[in-house]
């Protein structure tokens, strides 16, 4: 007996329902296993390898506040496990973590793992970052000198912006010595930023040796040179601080006009407390005859 199949063939496995249900289940597969890897030891190698063998991501995207598995592996400078990753197709520049660990190049750079740093940018790792992501800004969040001095020996660009727009050399006179923080002062022991001045100093004439440029005098790359250029930009800013502040004197508090009305608001509020003040009226407060009773007035 034929059955009418309306010009189509029957085929095992062809009932759309069927293939909905296989879809669905292996996206919950998938979804378990990319769970699994974001939850996983990224010094485990093994563990991600046989996880990645079964289908999970290798890009898998963070989530929930976990890294992707490529930015945790070099969180915690695990070569093996990059290697693995990358092996299996893991995008090297992929954006996966949370601040300062943008790229797993960030991770590695923030945490001051060398080795991995090193065998990312052997894998083809943008040194200069993603979306002005900089690692070479990573390193100077923690002053680590030797790894800020890796990545310009391995070709950094020493004077790039960031996100923001900041060099590098900007990034630690504005962050890490501020105005308040004199540089003629001796540096106080109980103040973070004190204690970490010679660092700073000493991460800035790095930069200066490898081409960044100064801020407002460029008088040499020598300690003594970087530290009078530093003090040349906030004496700068104080300067302007000065002209600006006399400015908002002369057209606020210097303007006669503006004395005239908060000397009227003023005697205003003490008047409307029942407290005598020299002046009752506009007229009075403008120098004109003072009065209460419009009616005595004679034209």
């Amino acid at each position: 007996m034929m059955i009418a199949t309306g010009g189509r063939k029957p085929t095992a496995c062809s009932t759309p329902w069927e293939s909905r249900e296989m879809r669905f289940f292996k996206t919950n597969d998938s979804s378990e296993l990319n769970n699994q890897l974001l939850d996983i030891d990224p010094s485990d190698a093994d563990a991600i390898r046989s996880l990645l063998v079964r289908g999970a991501d290798r890009n898998t995207k963070r989530k929930n506040g976990k890294s992707s598995p490529l930015v945790s592996a070099a969180a915690v400078g695990c070569i093996p496990s990059l290697k693995v990753l990358l092996d299996h197709g893991a995008k090297i520049d992929q954006v996966g973590g949370p601040v300062n660990h943008e790229t797993a190049l960030n991770a590695a750079v923030f945490t001051g793992s060398l080795d991995a740093a090193d065998y990312l940018l052997d894998r083809g790792a943008n040194i200069e970052g993603v979306l002005h992501m900089r690692p070479i800004h990573s390193a100077l969040k923690t002053k680590n000198i030797v790894m800020l001095h890796h990545l310009l020996e391995r070709g950094a660009n020493a004077d790039g912006t960031n996100v923001l727009g900041v060099r590098p050399i900007m990034q630690l006179v504005r962050e890490e010595i501020g105005g308040c923080h004199s540089l003629r002062k001796p540096p106080k022991e109980t103040c973070k930023t004190c204690r970490n001045r010679w660092e700073t100093l000493a991460c800035m004439v790095l930069l200066r040796k490898y081409g960044a440029r100064a801020i407002v005098y460029d008088t040499g790359t020598t300690p003594d040179a970087v530290y009078a250029d530093i003090i040349a930009y906030w004496d700068r800013w104080a300067e302007r601080g000065r002209r600006a502040g006399e400015w908002l004197a002369e057209n606020t508090l210097g303007d006669p006009t503006i004395q005239t009305l908060m000397a009227w608001g003023f005697f205003g509020v003490l008047g409307s407390v029942g407290i005598p003040t020299p002046a009752q009226s506009l007229m009075g407060l403008m120098g004109g005859p003072e009065f209460k009773d419009v009616s005595s007035i004679s034209c």
